[in-house]
């Protein structure tokens, strides 16, 4: 039950649960009349992937209290072709949480590894079963995703390619997951006329795999179907109570979604997508479609759990430049209004890969589903502010809408009830058991909101519309949500699965022995690689241009697990080069220099030149051009980089270390070329020097 008391959060954590003095504290937020809650877990929200590049696309989850995403349904952000992995920058899973490590999120991310992807990289879109080789690298690239942190596998057996996987190929692929720790996430192969058929399969896949079953947006679609709620609950709770740990989600809306094309029977697409929207051209293929959908049964009819009604399918995305003013209306609606007939929308639709909406679901159900112990929410959709890419309320308001209208209007379950299956349960569900309670130790996901005037806006008309009433978020104790408004914070972190190991984690790894004397060299880099999720960093330390320390941290090779050494090669950038380029041809295009102006001509060191005894005439040959393409005639292979001198030519000059341009540039006059000037690329700092 609810209590009132004081929270106090520091370094990530929940510390102090009581009555605080606010001198003890260096923040502050009134919370007097609002509620105070463990963070909810959005237990499908697809992809975190938005967030990477525009954390903005967060705000429609931080609008609803949402501080964790569970992503991945089938198709999920790794493991990618070789082909896609060269586009994005990653192949491997690892990879990925890299990525979304180093850029920071601005809610915690859980993943699981997608079926769809899975079979789609090494089998393609065909209608066939994997052979044992091909099954061998499909387990393959579960095992590196969990052993990366994934938290399950994931399927989507309503869409093609997964629909052709038999029960045997799931299990077998849910099984590497279990080995590990991990779960089995489900959009089971049936949620209308075969729904109870479907659970059976589901726990079939997690008693073979040795693994808990998650069901994602537990549903009975269909009106004939509504009546199998019912016993679709009762199956879970019989499987419950012979210890198999079965939970569900949902979310607060009678209208499921989905892609249009997904009306048409699966057998359709066999050869692929892209195919069948060709053949869609023959009229009477499309006769066959209308005849099967109109009459036919026994597979996830969709028109046919809509009531066999175009009124009760709502066009959220027409994707269509016809249609587009009208989304949000019903695809009767819409076909009246352009004078067509409601199969010839439809065609046209199905070829611009429209989202729909159809209402196929009960209010009864829902609350009936809400009030079990073991169901927790969704919004089936994850990141989708700053854009118009979502097409449904639900990813804007679902968890407004459950504590709006279903705890606080209805009375369908209580708050705390709400509150301990948003976050707790579900935390549970996700195997984030650190957070989801507001308990000391424990890491601080809090928001804050006003219940009594908590609001979802969101509707089929305008879906983007946010929601009102949560005031705060905190992740990871930093503040991502202040009044209602996005901070620039990005403390979200990859949650990772009991098959990720920390003794792997980048900032534990470190290559060759050890140097006491440098022991504190070795803290700081696992400090610094830690708070700053750096994959991997090598260190050299240098006395009088004698390395006396040098060791790698972490990895150069994420993907292959290859720890960095002291032979590890970096690709790195020097921020003042391409500075000083630019200043450089900017001179040139103000005709106020040459390109092959000789350097030496440009810079008066003559008196200096002078004094050199021996001095390589060479120098004088020196152009800008070979500067700027680091054909200046030094190779600090073949002798040294000057760079690195400053200690030796600050003592040569009589002056303080560290040497100052002046002087390692006059140091140098003394020093010989490895080659002559424009002869060969040689990488070098000091042509840079000389060029500042």
């Amino acid at each position: 039950p609810w209590y009132f008391a004081d929270v106090g959060i520091r370094d990530g954590k929940i510390t102090r649960i009581g009555s605080i003095s606010s001198d003890d504290s260096t923040k502050v937020i009134d919370a007097r009349g609002l509620v105070v809650a463990p963070g909810f877990i959005d237990l499908m929200g697809q992809t975190a992937s938005p967030m990477i590049e525009d954390p903005k696309t967060a705000i429609n989850l931080l609008t609803q209290g949402i501080t964790t995403i569970n992503a991945g349904e089938g198709g999920s952000a790794a493991p990618l072709s070789r082909e896609e992995g060269t586009r994005k920058g990653y192949t491997t899973m690892a990879e990925y949480f890299t990525l979304v490590e180093s850029k920071g999120l601005p809610v915690n991310l859980v993943q699981t590894i997608g079926h769809t992807q899975v079979r789609r990289i090494v089998l393609g879109d065909v209608e066939r079963r994997p052979s044992d080789e091909e099954m061998q690298r499909m387990q393959a690239l579960v095992r590196e995703a969990m052993e990366a942190g994934a938290i399950g596998v994931s399927t989507a057996l309503i869409y093609p390619p997964a629909i052709y996987a038999r029960t045997k190929e799931i299990a077998m692929l849910a099984s590497v997951a279990g080995q590990y720790g991990g779960r089995y996430y489900t959009h089971m192969r049936n949620e209308g006329d075969r729904l109870l058929e479907a659970i059976d399969e589901a726990l079939e896949i997690g008693r073979e795999g040795k693994t808990p079953v998650h069901l994602f947006h537990l549903k009975a679609a269909g009106r004939q179907n509504w009546g199998k709620m019912q016993l679709a609950i009762a199956k879970i709770k019989a499987a419950r109570s012979t210890g198999q740990q079965v939970t569900a989600d949902i979310y607060p809306y009678v209208n499921n979604g989905l892609g249009i094309a997904a009306l048409i029977h699966p057998r359709h697409f066999a050869e692929g997508r892209q195919r069948l929207i060709l053949r869609l051209q023959n009229a009477e293929l499309r006769e066959e479609i209308k005849t099967e959908i109109e009459s036919t049964e026994g597979w996830e009819n969709w028109y046919r759990h809509a009531g066999k009604d175009w009124n009760r399918i709502v066009v959220g995305r027409s994707n269509h430049a016809r249609y587009s003013m009208h989304d949000g209306k019903s695809l009767a609606w819409i076909a009246e209004t352009m004078e067509e007939d409601p199969w010839e929308t439809f065609f046209n639709l199905v070829r611009s890969g429209a989202f729909v909406l159809p209402e196929t679901m009960s209010e009864a159900n829902k609350i009936l589903a809400m009030q079990q112990e073991f169901v927790s929410f969704c919004t089936d959709v994850g990141p989708a502010g700053g854009s118009r890419s979502a097409a449904h309320p639900r990813a804007f308001g679902a968890f407004p809408r459950l504590f709006s209208r279903y705890v606080r209007d209805l009375g369908s379950i209580s708050l705390e009830r709400a509150v301990a299956q948003a976050s707790a349960a579900a935390a549970n569900n996700v195997l984030a058991y650190d957070r989801g309670r507001i308990g000391v130790g424990l890491a601080a996901d809090v928001i804050i909101f006003d219940y009594e005037n908590l609001a979802d806006n969101a509707s089929f008309a305008d879906p983007h519309a946010l929601s009102e009433g949560v005031r705060h978020v905190i992740v990871g104790g930093t503040q991502v949500l202040k009044d209602g408004q996005m901070t620039d914070a990005r403390p979200g972190r990859v949650l990772r699965g009991p098959g990720f190991r920390e003794s792997t984690a980048a900032y534990n790894v470190a290559s060759g022995a050890g140097d006491e004397r440098f022991a504190s060299y070795d803290r700081l880099m696992r400090e610094f690689m830690r708070e700053h999720r750096v994959p991997g960093a090598s260190v050299a330390v240098t006395d009088r241009g004698r390395v006396v320390f040098a060791r790698g941290y972490g990895y150069c090779d994420v993907a292959a697990c290859q720890a960095t050494d002291t032979s590890s090669l970096f690709r790195i950038a020097s921020l003042s080069k391409p500075i000083t380029a630019v200043a450089v041809l900017q001179l040139v295009d103000r005709s106020k220099l040459e390109l092959d102006r000789k350097v030496f001509e440009v810079l008066d060191y003559d008196s200096d030149i002078e004094a050199v005894e021996d001095f390589d005439q060479r120098l004088r040959d020196i152009t800008i051009r070979h500067l700027l393409e680091h054909r200046g005639g030094w190779d600090r292979d073949l002798s040294f980089d000057a760079m690195f001198q400053s200690v030796r030519f600050a003592e040569q000059a009589g002056s303080d270390a560290p040497a100052n341009q002046a002087a390692v540039i006059k140091a140098m006059l003394s020093q010989k070329l490895d080659f002559d000037p424009g002869h060969r690329y040689a990488y070098s700092n000091f042509g840079y020097c000389l060029l500042g």
